[in-house]
């Protein structure tokens, strides 16, 4: 960044900022004082260490490439070629809205089962209004910021961005960049909001919160389009699990980040096991290795995604056993109360929970997303995350995917029958007979969304 920061604004910035912005280079001096501080408060610090410097090489690197191009064209071309791409990018967003999108008022809600606080539910509430060229987004309506940590403190850049993705993404040559700002009007948000809190609010889980920001633009644009775009997916799963070896004198932190099922798309079926930041995926593996751990079971948490024409993505099952002598556990996991919505005739996705000691006299279910919880030495936890919503009605899924589903594990045979209308025999054949008399029986009545708990409206969920 260009000058200098004034002490007035290091001051200024935000009162509980405990460290002022603070340059790691100055006139291409590094300055190893700071990085070790930082590395100092890491969890990870030789991670940590390596990942950052690779971001500097990155960044000194464009730094020559722009330099370059400056020296040989010179500034005023670059500038252009900047905004030549942005207006691009604002062009094949209006072009995709004008295309997709009729002209009209839309509005969608999307709730986060609670704050980790208390059982109040959030809403993020959108309204999408379009009249030719003129484009709004309208988050207004969104519950009050809570008590808890899902507060998300939303830049308006962030919802324009997801729309240009959601419409424009399949498209390779579009660019993702600021271009889609441009093919607004306006992203209005109310202060004290859930998406636009007043400091000093928790935002420690804004994740859950996104991802129902994303969940609230597919709704808008599901309903501007007849259901021509995915249905919903979970926000991914986090536990914290604490431990404490007497023997060894040593204390553990095992933070794990788990994949859920994505939404179904309007041609495939969602993305099973998948982790929202990079597509990542921990493996076995590396837990143990990382956090003195003992992983006893990994696999599709079966019958979690949501039934439909195109299946929603499966969550994951992980089993993960006690090996220090006590062990105290915080829970991010959400979609309990409001699962994955399916879209089209599509069911939502399969919530998740997780237990103790599954099987055992003194099994117990634990809160989804709480804190505190004691466990001791031996104890099995079992983590199981939720899928994504189905898109289409489940009795149009081709008989020989529904098989080939059971017998890879991501549905049960009582799932084809109940929900796909397909009877199998003992061998895992298909009843031809059986099958068509079941699936003779399907009724459509035509609602949009399906949230789960037997609940289908049009109009999807209230704030």
């Amino acid at each position: 960044m260009p000058g200098s920061i004034s002490p007035d604004a290091t001051e200024t910035f935000h009162e509980g900022i405990l460290v002022p912005p603070t340059r790691i280079y100055r006139a291409g001096e590094f300055n190893e004082e700071v990085m070790r501080m930082f590395l100092r408060n890491s969890r990870f610090p030789e991670m940590v260490r390596g990942d950052l410097k690779a971001i500097m090489a990155s960044c000194q690197l464009g730094k020559r490439r722009l330099e370059q191009i400056v020296e040989r064209f010179g500034s005023e071309a670059l500038d252009a070629a900047f905004e030549e791409m942005l207006e691009q990018t604002a062009f094949s967003l209006r072009t995709a809205l004008s295309e997709k999108v009729p002209d009209g008022r839309y509005r969608f809600s999307d709730c986060l089962d609670g704050d980790g606080r208390n059982d109040q539910s959030y809403a993020v509430s959108l309204t999408l209004e379009k009249s030719g060229e003129d484009i709004s987004l309208d988050f207004t309506e969104s519950t009050n910021q809570a008590k808890g940590a899902i507060n998300f403190k939303m830049d308006k850049s962030v919802p324009a961005n997801m729309l240009g993705l959601l419409l424009t993404g399949e498209d390779t040559s579009v660019q993702m960049n600021a271009g889609f700002e441009r093919a607004l009007t306006s992203v209005k948000l109310r202060e004290g909001s859930i998406v636009d809190p007043v400091y000093p609010a928790a935002v420690g889980m804004r994740s859950h919160t996104m991802v129902r920001v994303t969940g609230s633009l597919l709704g808008v644009l599901g309903r501007a389009t007849g259901g021509q775009i995915s249905a919903a997916s979970p926000v991914y799963v986090l536990y914290y699990l604490r431990s404490h070896d007497r023997l060894r004198g040593s204390y553990e932190l095992c933070i794990e980040g788990l994949g859920v099922g994505f939404g179904a798309r309007t041609f495939a079926d969602g993305i099973d096991a998948v982790y929202f930041v990079a597509q990542k995926n921990y493996p076995v593996e590396f837990a143990e290795m990382e956090f003195g751990v003992r992983i006893e079971a990994y696999r599709i948490h079966k019958d979690s995604g949501g039934p439909g024409a195109y299946r929603g993505g499966a969550g994951i099952i992980r089993d993960v056993r006690v090996i220090g002598d006590e062990a105290v556990l915080g829970l991010r996991l959400d979609n309990v109360k409001y699962p994955a919505w399916g879209i089209k005739g599509g069911h939502a996705g399969r919530a998740g929970r997780v237990i103790v000691n599954p099987g055992a006299q003194d099994e117990r279910q634990l809160r989804p997303m709480s804190d505190q919880n004691q466990l001791r030495k031996g104890d099995l936890l079992r983590i199981m995350t939720g899928g994504g919503g189905g898109w289409g009605h489940p009795f149009d899924r081709p008989e020989a995917n529904v098989r080939l589903d059971v017998l890879d594990g991501f549905i049960s045979s009582e799932s084809a029958l109940t929900d796909y209308g397909v009877s199998l025999t003992g061998d895992f054949d298909i009843d031809v007979e059986a099958t068509r008399e079941l699936r003779a029986r399907k009724s459509c009545d035509g609602d949009m969304f399906n949230h789960g708990q037997g609940i289908t409206t049009k109009e999807g969920l209230s704030s």
